[in-house]
């Protein structure tokens, strides 16, 4: 079994990285967060102090519809309606997936 990455759900979509994102992935954990990412539209990770390098590959590893939301409040709702709302402060990793879901 590969190694994956240590998470929690938010509610009511959208998971928090718990893990440390600012070392390489193995393949594993690599195709986890694809994964994370492709089921709950939202990743969040708090304190994740990374290089402008290191973020630029993980929003890599994502794809065309990744979007890092800036620091300060954000709201996603997704295709049923449902609104989630979140605070993020400069140090956070916080992406959205703009192909299921609409911020504002």
């Amino acid at each position: 079994m590969g190694v994956t990455l240590q998470f929690t759900r938010i509610d009511p979509f959208g998971v928090e990285i718990l893990s440390d994102l600012s070392r390489p992935f193995g393949p594993s954990e690599a195709f986890h967060f694809r994964d994370l990412f492709g089921n709950h539209g939202v990743i969040l990770a708090r304190g994740a102090e990374l290089t402008d390098e290191r973020r630029n590959e993980l929003l890599a590893q994502l794809g065309d519809t990744a979007r890092l939301c800036p620091a300060g409040p954000a709201k996603f709702t997704n295709a049923d309606g449902v609104v989630l709302e979140l605070v993020s402060q400069s140090v956070d990793f916080l992406v959205w997936d703009e192909g299921t879901l609409t911020s504002s």
